[in-house]
């Protein structure tokens, strides 16, 4: 069975913390001990219901994160939830061999998603990857701090600097998904 590092989140929009999470699974990789570097994309039932804090789908999601360099030679799957996701890469042929996440923020002050995710493995899939944590001080301003619901916030604010500055994505995607929170939002750019 081949092995994969796995980076899961909504990417709701992808952050500059998200690529974070991608540079510590490139330099888990360069170890030579991993076949590749998965990031999984949640879809979710129940959240892409609700478009003002999800307002891009799973395929414009990857759309956009597959156009920036960092994703280059990096998977990017699509999932309803991490349990059948992780259980269609099992059925593919592919094991998770680390789990790369990030620890708390405002919303969230005890969250490590990194063990949250080794956890659950352990448990529906019965054997626990190794985990990397990537350190997130939600109050420290910049890279380190932002979260997708902050940038949410911005784009709906008319922030395009602190949208633009904090986002993971290229100038032209950068835009192009500002607009698309505004509108979904019902904010107008006229």
């Amino acid at each position: 069975m081949k092995s994969t590092i796995l980076i899961v989140g909504r990417f709701q929009p992808l952050t500059r913390g998200h690529l974070r999470l991608i540079s510590a699974a490139k330099k888990e990789f360069e170890t030579g001990a991993y076949d590749s570097i998965t990031t999984m994309i949640i879809a979710g039932k129940k959240t892409s219901k609700d478009k003002k804090r999800n307002p891009l789908t799973g395929e414009e999601r990857k759309k956009f994160m597959s156009k920036q360099r960092e994703f280059n030679g990096v998977n990017i799957v699509i999932a309803e939830t991490i349990n059948k996701g992780i259980k269609a890469l099992q059925d593919s042929g592919i094991k998770i061999g680390v789990i790369v996440g990030g620890t708390a923020t405002k919303d969230n002050p005890d969250e490590n998603t990194a063990e949250a995710y080794q956890e659950l493995i352990k448990k529906y899939f019965e054997y626990s990857p190794k985990k990397i944590t990537v350190e997130r001080d939600p109050d420290k301003k910049g890279t380190i701090s932002i979260s997708a619901t902050m940038l949410r916030h911005a784009a709906l604010n008319g922030d395009w600097e602190e949208f633009r500055d904090n986002v993971g994505y290229d100038q032209e995607t950068a835009e192009n998904v500002y607009h698309i929170i505004r509108k979904i939002n019902g904010v107008s750019d006229e």
